[in-house]
């Protein structure tokens, strides 16, 4: 199921009968007629039990001259979501009031998933304090906010000003009124959402996702939209700007053939009919007739964003989805992939260096993995995993290098909450990931069933303390050679003295270059 589908399934009969309830209940006294013309206008959304707070706003940005499209006047009915939809579609400018109605309402996150996806300019004006829920916080907190409760009259009236010329110069009903934009003399407050722990990565992902993004959409010349591929299944942007429209023009010349003799290569002389897929640099494509999609952007070396949108559940394996796209920054798309039936996503994005925000895969299905090996090894651009959390792990067996080579890995502390109880093998799992300092989340996993630890945490030399993982269930471990090695700041390891290693085989170098150490467990051998 795709978005709209999910957004019209989830809306049409929830905001019918919002209406009609809230217009009996709060005896709506409506503004002014919604914005129906053809010119390019504002979308406001907004909960139903906010009319009284929301609508002296919209009256006033009426006033000043701008075109406002608000959803009064639309009779119930069954083209209902078709309508919102449509409106949302083609604006100019997407406006949320945030309140503690507005998060807790349905209507308004698909309002805002919907707008987002669509590449909307967005502006969340806040109306009062209020507490975002994960999901919301997730997709808007780095995105350009008002906090009007914090603000002077004066000083709400010039921010949101400005932004509305920035995107709404030119297109105004009527002239706005005479008044200067310049800024108000008072200290500045209230332009930006509180900044969370997060900010400054959050920036660094907007400002890659929206560069790449743009200059995808700059080098386009067969679409309206990279978002939209008016019929055609791929749009393929190679790093000289051609543009194409198929895979059949793409080869693979990483590895010709060679002569038998001498083994040197031997170019053939079609190859000069066909791009080549180290030239591939832009990606969007629709998914949706898609059953398999291992390996299907494999080795794209030169993949800076990807445009993917329609996976369903027919999908099984994504095996190297992704492996080896060394420059590949921008995923767009995939959090409304459906893949609660996939069974494999082993190496799906290892080697991709360039790689930062993973957010989108926030949602995906896990339940039906059962192999995760190399899933993000050599992902060294990667800082944060937190999205991650709430994977259901339960059938993952393989978890193999799966953050090996992470070298700017900070935190894992939300994958605290991962059922590891089926899993067999955490082989350098962590290995390499020399800037993971806490573990401590870890210690509620259950490794019952694992028996392979080999170089499970090697190299991870800003690690200071392990002492949580005293909880694990080593009994049928068989093998931890090098599983510490080169943890050079730990200290105190102690703590893993109550290990049940009676099925340990190998044992040697488990704390090897761990120079620092000076109370080891009692199991070790020195």
């Amino acid at each position: 199921m795709g978005f709209f589908d999910t957004f019209k399934n989830n809306n049409v009969n929830l905001h019918k009968n919002d209406i009609v309830e809230n217009k009996q209940d709060h005896n709506w006294n409506v503004p002014f007629h919604a914005y129906g013309g053809d010119e390019p206008y504002i979308f406001v959304s907004y909960a139903h039990t906010d009319a009284k707070k929301v609508f002296p706003e919209i009256k006033r940005f009426h006033d000043d001259g701008y075109n406002i499209w608000y959803d009064q006047g639309i009779s119930p009915g069954n083209e209902w979501t078709e309508e919102i939809a449509k409106a949302l579609k083609d604006c100019s400018l997407f406006i949320v009031f945030i309140t503690s109605n507005s998060v807790d309402s349905i209507n308004v996150r698909n309002e805002i998933n919907y707008a987002l996806d669509k590449r909307k300019p967005f502006l969340a004006i806040y109306l009062e304090e209020t507490e975002l829920t994960g999901g919301i916080e997730l997709r808007i907190s780095s995105l350009q906010g008002i906090l009007k409760y914090t603000t002077t009259d004066e000083e709400y009236n010039w921010r949101y000003k400005k932004v509305f010329e920035e995107y709404m110069s030119n297109v105004m009903e009527k002239p706005v009124e005479t008044q200067s934009l310049e800024k108000p003399s008072q200290k500045q407050t209230g332009f930006q959402i509180t900044e969370s722990k997060n900010q400054q990565y959050n920036d660094k992902v907007n400002y890659q996702n929206s560069e790449y993004l743009e200059e995808f959409e700059s080098l386009n010349t067969t679409t309206d939209s990279i978002y939209d591929l008016e019929g055609y299944e791929v749009l393929i942007i190679l790093d000289d700007g051609t543009n194409l429209t198929s895979w059949n023009e793409v080869i693979d010349k990483s590895n010709p053939p060679r002569l038998a003799a001498t083994g040197e290569p031997v170019i053939p002389s079609y190859w000069g009919e066909y791009a080549s897929k180290a030239e591939v640099m832009y990606v969007s494509e629709d998914l949706s007739h898609s059953s398999k999609l291992s390996y299907k952007y494999d080795k794209l070396i030169s993949l800076k964003a990807i445009v993917a949108t329609g996976v369903t559940n027919k999908v099984r394996d994504m095996t190297n989805l992704f492996n080896g796209c060394d420059s590949l920054e921008t995923l767009y798309g995939l959090n409304n992939w459906d893949t609660s039936k996939v069974t494999t996503m082993a190496s799906l994005f290892n080697g991709c260096s360039s790689l930062v925000d993973v957010s989108a895969l926030g949602n995906w299905d896990t339940s039906k993995v059962e192999d995760m090996e190399f899933m993000f090894s050599g992902c060294e651009s990667l800082v944060d995993v937190s999205a991650l959390g709430n994977w259901d792990t339960s059938k993952v067996k393989y978890m193999v290098d799966m953050f090996s080579g992470c070298e700017s890995l900070v935190d894992v502390s939300a994958l605290g909450n991962w059922d590891t109880s089926k899993v067999k093998n955490m082989d350098d799992m962590f290995s390499g990931c020399e800037s993971l300092v806490d573990v401590s989340a870890l210690g509620n996993w259950d490794t019952s069933k694992v028996k392979y630890m080999v170089d499970m945490f090697s190299g991870c030399e800003s690690l200071v303390d392990i002492s949580a993982l005293g909880n694990w269930d080593t009994s049928k471990v068989e093998d931890m050679e090098f599983m510490f090695s080169g943890c050079e700041s730990l200290v105190d390891v102690s703590a893993l003295g109550n290990w049940d290693t009676s099925k340990v085989k190998n044992m040697d170098d488990v704390f090897k270059d761990c120079d620092e150490i000076i109370k080891y467990p009692k199991w070790h051998k020195g």
